[in-house]
């Protein structure tokens, strides 16, 4: 299992409500769905490579969120 995924398992599993980011569309909501099994877990599409792709990122959580208490970029 890839390192960001093990870190967003371990959030999930302890209960914090946690968003997933990747480029590709599928293979996030597949990760969603399967961290989704142990809690909260929120998929938002997103190219992190890019200057608009982290703006439209930080926009979305900003939508669902008042503040964000931990961030890990694993790239």
């Amino acid at each position: 299992m890839p390192l960001g995924a093990m870190i967003a398992r371990g959030f999930v599993e302890n209960g914090v409500k946690t968003y997933i980011t990747a480029r590709r569309e599928e293979e996030l909501q597949a990760k969603a769905q399967e961290l989704g099994k142990f809690g909260q877990c929120i998929a938002i599409p997103s190219d992190l490579s890019t200057v608009e792709g982290v703006t439209a990122f930080a926009a979305a959580v900003r939508d669902k969120e008042d503040e964000v208490h931990i961030l890990v970029n694993n790239a």
